[in-house]
């Protein structure tokens, strides 16, 4: 059954969709925390949010926020500024302000002039 599906029935009350949404997501965020300790790159991590739901491309900003080189800030950044979902755009701009990276606040002082 494809994420659309389960994601229909789970919101029409299917426990057993909503509980397979829940595995996928979690086996989801583990394999993204074991790729960022294992040593990814971040744009082997970045790219993985253009295959993730919303909870997913989260997760992803997060942890490339948490690895902090310039390729990790740069794919963060990137995924925020091509978010098309304002809502989603809204918690990844909320997940930037908590990094104190001076690149993310010199993005961030750029969205807060638009």
């Amino acid at each position: 059954m494809d994420e659309a599906e389960l994601i229909s029935r789970a919101r029409l009350g299917d426990r057993v969709a909503g509980r397979e949404l829940y595995d996928r997501h979690t086996l989801r965020t583990r394999a993204l925390r074991a790729a960022v300790r294992a040593g990814a790159r971040p744009e082997e991590i970045g790219r993985l949010a253009g295959e993730g739901n919303s909870p997913i491309r989260e997760t992803v900003v997060t942890e490339l926020l948490q690895i902090g080189s310039d390729g990790a800030i740069d794919a963060a950044l990137s995924l925020v500024s091509s978010e098309t979902d304002t809502r989603l755009q809204r918690r990844l701009v909320s997940r930037l302000s908590r990094s104190e990276h001076p690149r993310v606040r010199t993005f961030l002082q750029t969205l807060v002039e638009r």
